[in-house]
Order: structure tokens, then sequence, then C-alpha cells
């Protein structure tokens, strides 16, 4: 008898967390706690690499062999694959960032990646093809120091006392980071091995037979209600991980012939739990590519996306891992682990050569004139230690501006400056958290001081007043930019939403005096037909067309005039979804230049 004997029940349980993983990743919405599929990975991950460890002909070398084979095939194929995609058709840096996060999965370090590719530039994770790879790191850690701390502990004979405590450290490091640090407390490795540990632990516990039935639907029942229950959209679930934990440890821990074992047990369950890790890795790619391309994809296309999903991960399952089986172990390691350290050095030079956009946010020039330090992100560039003559006044699409407009009107002093929305006296109820700049007593401070240091003391021709502008529907009403479902950020208001908007543009003009002023309307963004996009900018910029005829200092630039036709969009002049690339930057500074020069404006 093998001394790790299969238990189907296990791949039927390892086709609960993946499809529970691909159903919140599909639509979040609707199983807003699938992530808690890989909580339940972490379990299985623990018991059966413990239950190798344990066998009476454990060989270090074998044991990293197999998992090499096990690993690696797949992994290598995702990753040429999603490369190749990525390099044919993601903006600068989107890609960058794919070759970082190649790196990082390949390495077996993605989870720090993700940890560290935070900022205002990182981009949206859905947008990140191989983010998911996080938790392959977080496993392949576990991996490399659980085998030496279990033979330690078995020479010893402290091994459950050893599991027990560390299990114990981590959980608590876990609990204490998800308010301290939620980001540490999901990516990193130590505040996540103790659902590892958990699964560990039941190498050497099971539930009696006659509770085994009861155990085992009481844990599948668990790992349903987290997944239904627990969302993404609250805070940080912390604590309440310990659900889909304790339901996975319950099921394992409960093998036998019962309704859940049968269940878990079945053809069909088995037969995605074999292709569980394939489908885990080929999934995420697909999905976010689509999302890259249409940030509001139809459930036709989305179930798409997951058919093609299956079908990879059964042909990788069938015509890559299955035959690598029957191959000398050691001659397939090796072979192996050579391709991926040739991946990993071909795309540490494809990283290298890949070119960078500028994401600058401060220079010297500005922060010595101007030494604002308020909490969140602060944008200050100055072309030129001087007075500025030409303010680009806004959030990050007044920002990206800012080179085009340095580089086609070299005589000014071009100063931009701030990193709100230009919309004066707007609340924010809901924004009350410490990492937001930009809203209420937060915001009011930053404006002020715009104003005392830099709206009515410099010798200002010119203001460009620039942001990535909210957007409305034709009653007036707030709407997501992507989906174009209501939605509401700032606070009641006494007519409709577009009013208190645009009334708070004006509010910002009237602080400017009368200097000239020219509102940028929004640029295109990849992922949304050009028709849809301009649809729902419409009733914004019909309103802001509208002010300036009131206002004979105020003159409107719409580039999407510039950078698009009736169908399509000039693409490589955006660095990512939304924001001009240098060069993107310099035809919409000319396409001021031009407007100013047949108006007879600044």
């Amino acid at each position: 008898m093998s001394a790790t004997p299969y238990r189907p029940d296990i791949d039927g349980l390892r086709a609960v967390a993946v499809l529970a993983v691909v159903a919140y990743h599909a639509w979040p919405h609707a199983l807003g706690g699938g992530f808690v599929g890989v909580d339940v990975f972490f379990v299985i991950s623990g018991f059966l690499i413990t239950r190798i460890l344990l066998a009476p002909r454990f060989s270090f070398a074998s044991f990293y062999a197999r998992r090499v084979r096990r690993i690696f095939p797949a992994l290598l194929i995702v990753l040429a694959a999603t490369l190749a995609i990525g390099a044919t058709f993601l903006p600068p840096d989107n890609l960058r960032n794919l070759l970082a996060h190649t790196l990082g999965g390949g390495l077996f370090v993605a989870n720090f990646v993700s940890y560290h590719d935070a900022g205002y530039f990182s981009g949206a994770s859905e947008l990140k093809p191989l983010v998911h790879l996080w938790s392959l790191g977080v496993e392949e850690q576990f991996y490399l120091l659980w085998p030496v701390l279990v033979w330690l502990a078995v020479r010893r004979r402290v091994l459950v006392p050893a599991m027990a405590t560390l299990a114990l450290a981590s959980f608590v490091l876990f609990v204490w980071l998800s308010e301290a640090n939620p980001r540490a407390a999901f990516y990193l490795s130590p505040p996540r091995f103790w659902e590892l540990l958990a699964g560990a632990m039941l190498v050497r516990s099971v539930v009696p037979t006659r509770w085994a039935g009861a155990a085992a639907a009481t844990g599948l029942a668990l790992i349903a209600a987290s997944a239904a229950l627990i969302s993404s959209e609250t805070e940080f679930p912390g604590a309440l991980m310990l659900a889909p934990t304790i339901g996975a440890c319950l099921v394992v821990a409960s093998p036998g012939d019962h309704l859940a074992g049968r269940l878990l047990s079945s053809r069909s369950a088995v037969a995605v739990g074999l292709i569980s890790y394939p489908l885990y890795l080929w999934h995420w790619p697909l999905l976010s590519l689509l999302r890259n391309f249409d940030r509001a994809p139809s459930t036709l296309a989305i179930c798409a996306a997951l058919t093609l999903a299956f079908v990879l991960a059964a042909l990788t399952w069938r015509v890559v891992e299955r035959p690598l089986v029957l191959l000398r172990l050691g001659r397939v390691a090796v072979g192996l682990a050579t391709a991926m350290v040739v991946a990993v050095a071909l795309a540490a030079v494809a990283y290298k050569a890949a070119p960078v956009e500028s994401n600058e946010i401060a220079n010297a020039a500005c922060t010595a004139r101007y030494p604002f330090q308020p909490p969140g992100l602060w944008f200050c560039r100055l072309s030129k230690d001087a007075a500025p003559t030409v303010l680009v006044l806004g959030d990050s699409h007044a920002n990206h501006l800012y080179d085009g407009i340095a580089e086609v009107f070299p005589g000014d002093a071009v100063l931009t400056v701030g990193a709100c929305m230009p919309t004066v006296g707007l609340v924010y109820p809901e924004r009350t958290d410490a990492s937001g700049a930009c809203f209420n007593d937060r915001f009011v401070a930053q404006s002020d001081y715009l104003q005392r240091h830099v709206i009515d003391v410099a010798p200002l021709r010119w203001v460009i007043v620039s942001a990535m502008w909210r957007t409305f529907d034709d009653s007036g009403r707030e709407i997501e930019y992507w989906t174009g479902r209501p939605m509401s950020t700032f606070a009641p208001v006494e007519a409709s939403a577009l009013d208190a908007y645009v009334a708070g543009l004006e509010r910002q003009l009237d602080r400017l005096g009368s200097v000239a002023v020219t509102i940028v309307l929004d640029t295109p963004r990849r992922g949304l037909a050009v028709d849809v996009q301009r649809q729902r900018q419409a009733p914004f910029n019909q309103r802001v067309v509208a002010l300036a005829k009131r206002r004979p200092n105020v003159q409107v630039l719409d580039p999407m005039a510039t950078l698009c036709g009736d169908r399509w969009c000039s693409w490589n002049e955006l660095r990512d979804v939304n924001h001009l690339s240098h060069a993107g930057s310099v035809v919409v500074a000319r396409a001021l230049a031009a407007q100013a020069a047949a108006l007879k404006a600044p």
C-alpha cells in the first residue's frame, strides 16, 4: 500500500476551490467571496506536502524534482503565451508591469512583486495578467522552508508542537497585519503560512468515522457560506478567513464513504480537480487580457474566455503534464529547471530593454518653490526655476499633459501642481480614510495652498484645467465610466449630480479670475469603444462647452477629436489604460498651441 494513498475527494475539493476562484474572477459582484478558494488550496497543499515529507522513504532530491515536474510545465507555457499576447497588444507601462510579474512568477516571488506593485500608476489588478501568481509564490516559499523544518522537528520529536506553535504565530501575525497592513497580510508568506500549516497538522489528525460525514458536510457548508457572504468590497476579512480554512480542514480530515465524500469523488468533480492547477494558471490571464481590451466585457465574452481556459487547461494536463510523468524524473526536472532559468533570463533582458514612460510626480525645481507636503499624492513639476507663467491644474490627467506642454512651449515656465479633481466645494461623505488627499478637508487645504502660493501671486498668462472627469447620464446622474452603472461619490445635491459637479468646476474658475483658461476634456481610455466613450462623456462635455460660452476667458479642447477617429483611437499615444504617453502628450499640446494661435489666445 502506498504511503500516500490517492484520495479522489481531495481532487473534488480542489474543484470546489478553483471553481470558486474562477467564478469570483469572472463575476466578482455575483460571488464576492470566491477568492477564499485560494485559502482552500493552501490547506490542501499543506496537507499533501506534509504527508509526502513524512513518508518512510522521503528524499529531498526526489521531493524537489517532483515539485519542478508538477509546477514548471504549465507555468512555463502560461508565462510564454501571456507574454506573447502582452508584447503584441499591451501599452508600454502595462507591458513593463507584465514583465515584472513574469520575473516574479518565474522566480516564485510573485507575492512580493504584487505587494510592492502599489501606487497611483501601478494600474488596476484586473488588468495585470499574471498578478494571480502571488499564491504560487506563497506555496513555493512554503515548499522551500517546510521540508527542512519538518526534518529537524522529526529528529527532535517535536513535530506536532512545532506545527502548532508556528501556525499560531503565523495566524496572530495575519490578524494583526489585517488591521495594520492589509496588503502585507494578503500577499506575504509568513502571515499566510498558518493556512498551509493547518493542512499540515491534519496528517496526524482524522475525524472519527461516525462523525466524518457530518464534519465533511459542515466543512463544505463553511466554504460555501464564506464564498457567498465574505465580500472583497468590505473591510479585509482578517480572522473571518478562519471559516473557509476550518471548512477545508474538516473536509480533508474526514475521508470515507459518506455523502460529501461521494459528491467530491464523483467523476465530474475529480475531472475538474485534476486540471485545477492549469485552470488556475490559464483563467486569469485570459480574463485580464479580455478586460484590457474591453473593461466591461459581456457575459458572452466572459463565458467564451472561461471556455477557452477550460480547454487549454485540459490540453495542458493531457498533452504536457501527464506524458512527463512517464519520463525519468531526474532528466525531466533538470530540463524544466533549465527552461525556467532561460525563461527568467530572457524576461529580465526584455524588462531591462522595455521602454520606460515618464511617470514622474515631482521634480526638485517645483518642490523647492512649493514645499507643500499633503498626505497622499502631490503632483509638482516645474519646467524651469522661475515663477510659472503656465499652470496645468488638476489630477493625473493634468500631470500627463505636462511633458508635451513643456516641450511645445519652451519659452514658458510650465507648472503642473495638485492631485485632485479641480472641482471646489464638493463633499465626499464616504471618503474619510487617511489614504486620500483629495477629499473634504484635505482637498480644502490643498486648494487653499494653491490659491495663496500660485494662483494669486504667480505671473500666470494661461491656466490649463484637466482631469479624469466624472461621467453622467442624460438625466444628470453620476455613472461609472466603464459600465455605465449609476453610482454616487459625492454628497447629496439640491439639483442633479451633474449640476453640482459643474458648479464645483465653476467655483474653481471663479478662483482663477480673468486669466485665460483652457479646459481639456477627457482623454480616451483603452478598453471601451470610441462611440460608447463619446456617449458617456457627452452630458458633461456639453455642459462645459455651454459654460465656456458664458465666460470669454475660457476655451475648451477635446483630445478625443485629436487622438481618435470615428471607431479607433491612436492607442500608441497612451502609456497605460488612460494616461497619455510622452508622444500623446506632445500631440495634445500641439493641438492646444494650434487652438491658441487660431483664437489669438495666450
